[in-house]
């Protein structure tokens, strides 16, 4: 079976930054809709059963089952450093009534030789792991990389495994149309990447494709997409 699972991130900012720092500290806002062999579904966001936390909640029993499509993602930039020395972002999640259904605590580098991103991968998300993450190197056309990726990254709605998988990555960039196109071996299948970027505003469309084995799965596209939106946050 065959699963592919593409994203298009986009986003709107409120000013022009310099190169290095093209993402500033707030809210970079990106829709999503998810498709099935071409049809839009409703995905859920998780597959499971979750705690309630609002007192109100307790009528329904105490749990509720998780229905909840993501229609946005908030890439937020929060002015803080992880132990990493990378930039501490948040990817939040939303509902289409932006209800935050989840936040994931990850990082970014940005700087005058490189731009580099963990991308969404919570939940449904998780599959991203197993492809390209994405990266623009300015002063290079041509890299590889390599990431040793956990059994606790599959999942049952698409693919699982034991032990450790390693995923190569091979990127090529067009430096005239500021493009970046990767490919992953993962052991499990191929991942892609294809992003554009803008010196002023960071990564326009970021777009994934996984592809599984056995060749005979469902396909299944995750689509972002820039909306008229920028929250700025001064209190983190």
């Amino acid at each position: 079976m065959k699963w592919i699972l593409l994203i298009f991130f986009s986003y709107s900012v409120a000013q022009a930054q310099a190169l290095e720092k093209a993402y500033a500290k707030g809210e970079y806002i990106y829709s999503v809709k998810i498709y099935k062999n071409e049809i839009q579904t409703n995905y859920t966001f998780s597959n499971e059963m979750t705690q309630v936390k609002e007192l109100g909640d307790l009528l329904n029993g105490g749990q509720f089952p998780v229905l909840e499509q993501v229609a946005y993602v908030g890439l937020e930039i929060t002015g803080q450093t992880l132990f990493t020395k990378q930039q501490m972002i948040h990817w939040n999640y939303y509902d289409s009534y932006f209800n935050r259904l989840s936040k994931e605590t990850t990082g970014l580098i940005q700087n005058a030789s490189r731009v580099w991103l963990h991308p969404p991968r919570t939940q449904i998300f998780k599959m991203l792991e197993l492809n390209p993450f994405p990266e623009i190197r300015f002063q290079e056309s041509l890299w590889d990389t390599t990431l040793e990726v956990g059994s606790i990254w599959g999942d049952e709605r698409w693919k699982t495994w034991e032990g450790l998988l390693t995923i190569n990555s091979k990127y090529q960039y067009d430096k005239a149309k500021n493009e970046v196109v990767a490919e992953a071996a993962t052991g499990v299948g191929k991942t892609q990447l294809r992003l554009e970027y803008d010196p002023k505003l960071g990564f326009k469309t970021l777009d994934f494709t996984t592809y599984f084995k056995p060749e005979d799965m469902a396909i299944i596209k995750e689509k972002f997409k820039r909306i008229s939106l920028y929250y700025f946050k001064s209190n983190i």
